[in-house]
């Protein structure tokens, strides 16, 4: 677009005998239509974002015009464009007549003096606030705009570490941060620090427990500031929340759920939109997501943002004025969603939302005990989330989640994982899945090798303590040479081991850490790289079904699981039997991907078919490249 430099005038200046000017003043109305509205990088800066109160309604170009006018730049009209209307059905008109009327109180709560006497702007005391006007005549009016109660500079969405502070107006209103949780202690803990670095001042901590096991050590509850309330065992976190707001003493609540990561300064960016007047409730959006059992962040692009949080924010970074909880309604008695169910209840009273740009102030933990069960970096659609580096605003608090001393924290569980591999006839692929086995970094560990081929694989097995060959006389299915091996283990865990595919030596150690993490009794991959080397083709499987599943080769159990479920007799499809007898909340999904490749060729138990929707075509040399990193044999 060319620079072009506008003339400046002045309402309402006539010059005659010279045409009507290009442009015009938007002053005294200050009013322009959306539909080609351009504003110069300088005045963003300085007044900040449109403010998405207005939600779909009118007046927010009138509302960010006055602002920008306010502060010292000139708006303009360039009578240049013809924009044409389909004629309204009854249904719109009367949507439109309704939006209109919203936006237009919402403006005059904004800008009127006479909206608000003795009152913070958008918060008329009670009987005393002037009644609406049917037009509003902008700067003709003695009480429009007037400057010492024009609102701040609204947040920018993505300004990452630019962000400047908005600091509050004058009053500190005390802050009752609740965290619901149960069987937690170590992430509180941790939380608690998050709490004390907080830089708004006034603040108090309440923690809605179940057991004293919840809790962690006495000492690192004692600042004065946090209150432990207990409930009822099996109470809904919708409930917790409903009691810590309920004894909560702050005019304003905050959630701080009990395993993200807070910011020093959220809590003060985050009140200062209320105590402006340009919100009753704020929350947070564009939030990384840290996935702990892979030690990976991941960004959502927008679009996915706004499909996973209702009204795209974060449920669990709500902050409002508690008068919502105690006029408009409670959360519902659940655990899922109760966050996003309250705010759309407030919403629908009328409660102005302002979403803040959260890349800085907090960050989303995924585990395997989150309440909500998703993948990052894989969960609704895969091509919208990206990989990304780790935050450097959290840097100081990273040994929490990932160093060594972190771990030993929790109890070790190193049982003895008996790795199982039925073969037949695999002459060329048994040594180096046997050399796959002994590269492992997982200590406790056997190897069971059931053979009933015609040509016997015993000379190619070493003699060692921990590989057992069994040979089996006469041809039985694979399910069956499984059971077989299953039932001869010494192990608690049993991992499969087919021969034909490669394992990285971190491959077992990530299939026990992740058993231990979750709970669950198996686990496994759901998105699965595999190679063709004879054609130098690569692909990954990717599982998109309703049903929960993970690959039959990468399969990790506990022993105790097999014997209420042991595998058909079957040759095909034995392995998928046992996962889809599992409910869902007993399968985990592994998401270390890529220290597993199958592999394609013709004697393959079951055929692949390579050109099928879940087929996704993939960079053979890096496929190449992960199985071809270097081992140490034990």
């Amino acid at each position: 677009m060319p620079s072009v430099r506008l003339p400046a005038l002045r309402a309402g200046e006539d010059r005659p005998g010279e045409p009507a000017p290009a442009v015009v003043s938007l002053a005294p109305l200050h009013s322009l239509s959306d539909f080609c509205y351009a504003v110069r990088r300088e005045v963003v800066q300085a007044v900040g974002a449109a403010d998405e109160g207005y939600g779909t309604g009118p007046c927010w170009e009138m509302d960010y015009n006055i602002r920008a006018a306010r502060a010292g730049f000139a708006g303009v009209w360039v009578p240049a464009a013809y924009v044409h209307r389909a004629p309204m059905t009854a249904d719109r008109q009367r949507r439109e007549s309704e939006g209109l009327e919203r936006s237009k109180q919402r403006y005059q709560d904004r800008f009127c003096a006479l909206r608000a006497p003795g009152g913070p702007m958008g918060a008329p005391q009670a009987g005393t606030a002037a009644p609406y006007h049917a037009h509003c005549v902008g700067d003709r009016c003695d009480h429009f705009a007037r400057p010492a109660l024009m609102p701040a500079a609204m947040p920018l969405a993505g300004s990452g570490g630019a962000q400047r502070r908005v600091a509050p107006l004058g009053a500190t209103p005390l802050v009752s941060c609740i965290m619901p949780t149960r069987g937690r202690a170590r992430y509180v803990a941790q939380s608690i620090a998050y709490f004390c670095r907080q830089d708004w001042p006034r603040r108090e901590l309440l923690i809605i427990y179940e057991d004293e096991q919840d809790l962690p050590p006495a000492h690192e509850l004692q600042d004065a500031r946090i209150r432990c309330l207990r409930v009822p065992l099996g109470s809904s976190i919708g409930a917790k929340r409903n009691e810590a707001v309920r004894q909560a003493r702050g005019e304003v609540v905050a959630h701080w759920d009990d395993d993200d990561w807070y910011a020093d300064g959220r809590l003060s960016r985050q009140v200062a939109p209320l105590l402006q007047g340009l919100a009753d409730i704020t929350g947070l959006n564009d939030l990384l997501f840290m996935a702990l059992a892979s030690g990976e962040w991941w960004q959502a692009s927008q679009a996915l943002f706004r499909r996973l949080f209702v009204e795209n924010v974060s449920g669990g970074t709500l902050v409002y004025w508690r008068r919502l909880w105690l006029h408009h309604g409670r959360y519902p008695p659940t655990s899922l969603r109760e966050d996003a169910d309250f705010m759309e209840q407030v919403m629908a009273a009328g409660a102005r939302l302002c979403r803040l740009p959260g890349r800085e102030l907090c960050v989303y933990v995924r585990h395997p005990g989150n309440t909500w069960k998703f993948r990052a970096g894989s969960y609704l659609q895969e091509s919208e989330w990206s990989r990304v580096a780790a935050p450097s605003c959290m840097a100081q608090d990273l040994p929490f989640y990932f160093a060594p001393t972190a771990a030993k924290a929790e109890p070790q569980w190193q049982p003895l994982v008996s790795c199982i591999m039925p073969t037949a006839n695999r002459r060329d692929f048994v040594p180096q899945a046997i050399r796959d086995f002994l590269a492992q970094q997982y200590p406790h560990r056997e190897l069971l090798i059931v053979d009933d081929g015609t040509d016997p694989v015993e000379d190619l097995v070493p003699s060692r303590p921990d590989i057992r060959y069994i040979r089996l006389e006469q041809r039985r299915s694979v399910g069956a040479k499984r059971n077989i091996a299953c039932e001869l283990a010494h192990g608690e865990l049993i991992a499969h081991w087919d021969d034909d595919d490669w394992r990285s030596p971190a491959w077992l150690s990530s299939q026990v850490q992740l058993l231990t993490r979750s709970g669950a009794d198996l686990c496994g991959l759901d998105r699965v790289y595999f190679w063709r080397p004879e054609s130098a083709e690569a692909w990954q499987y990717r599982w998109d079904g309703r049903t929960h599943w993970v690959c039959g080769g990468t399969l990790c159990y506990r022993r105790s699981y097999w014997r209420s479920t042991p595998f058909p007799d079957l040759d095909i499809g034995e392995d998928n039997a046992i996962v889809w007898k599992a409910s869902a909340a007993q399968v985990a999904v592994n998401p270390a991907v890529e220290l597993y490749v199958a592999r394609v060729h013709p004697g393959n138990s079951s055929a692949k078919a390579t050109q099928g929707s879940r087929w996704h075509p993939c960079s053979y040399a890096w496929v190449q490249g992960l199985v071809s990193v270097p081992r140490h044999e034990a």
